[in-house]
């Protein structure tokens, strides 16, 4: 399934691009995109999306599913389907 990504500010730069689509798996999760994006992305993406070396999602931006804000927390707990729409966008005070 292909999932379209909204990207905003960094994120936006980042990819070079306000929109993308990633193809993945039936049954992925939010976090399965991210790391999946960053793997694709590279160092920079890498950095803006994980806590250090880590693979923990960074808690420095914000990820929107279908107008719902997902908590970091949630990300690998929270599938994905073929209707889904993301937004990456760095940190937003809610």
């Amino acid at each position: 399934m292909k999932i379209r990504v909204e990207l905003v500010g960094q994120f936006r730069d980042i990819v070079g691009s306000t929109e993308t689509l990633i193809d993945m798996k039936e049954g992925s999760t939010v976090y399965d995109l991210v790391k999946k994006m960053a793997d694709k992305y590279g160092k920079r993406f890498k950095e803006r999306v994980f806590s250090g070396e880590t693979e923990r999602l960074s808690e420095d931006f914000t990820i929107v599913l279908d107008g719902r804000v997902v908590p970091v927390d949630e990300a690998q707990s929270t599938v994905l389907n073929e209707t889904s729409r993301v937004v990456l966008m760095p940190e937003a005070i809610i």
